[in-house]
């Protein structure tokens, strides 16, 4: 286990992603030798990631219209055309909109798409694991007991302590 702090958010990988899902369709299938066919990157993305891991705003809402569009018309009418429409229907202004070509322009391959979507994921549940940490810490300062406290120890006791949070650490943190 690594002793450097993994990042709570990754706007790179979030850009990555979205470029990567924005350019699936129009990528040569050869470059692409892991996925020998670019029809199941999108896929494999979209079961990857949700909207809601995405920390930045306009990423967040790129990657909703890719979920969007996918889910009503599949994953072979994503593009960055189909993408920016849906986006301009949200009300998404057209600079924003623009940088999705910056986005494309500094996708090193398609073919980091799916990482970067795991990364997103990683960061996205470390956010929730550290909310859900900070929400405990507080209760205990407060004197509560956790609601899933069960058992004779008590939240005032230091030991009782040190143990959960450490434990949510590595429950809702580091999630291996």
């Amino acid at each position: 286990m690594s002793c450097l702090p993994r990042p709570l958010h990754d706007p790179e990988a979030e850009r990555w992603a979205v470029a990567a899902a924005l350019v699936h369709a129009v990528c040569d299938p050869e470059a692409l030798e892991f996925y020998h066919n670019t029809r199941h990157l999108l896929p494999a993305m979209l079961q990857e990631v949700k909207a809601r891991d995405f920390l930045g705003a306009l990423e967040r809402e790129a990657w909703g219209a890719i979920e969007e569009l996918a889910r009503r018309d599949g994953p072979g009418a994503v593009n960055q055309l189909t993408v920016a429409h849906e986006l301009a229907t949200r009300g998404v202004r057209p600079p924003l909109v623009s940088k999705l070509s910056e986005w494309i322009a500094e996708l090193p391959t398609p073919l980091l798409g799916i990482h970067a979507a795991h990364l997103v994921r990683q960061a996205a549940e470390r956010r929730r694991g550290m909310e859900r940490l900070q929400e405990e810490a507080e209760a205990l300062a407060r004197g509560a007991a956790p609601p899933d406290f069960v058992g004779s120890d008590s939240p005032q006791n230091p030991h009782y302590v040190r143990t959960r949070l450490s434990g949510l650490v590595r429950k809702g943190v580091s999630k291996r």
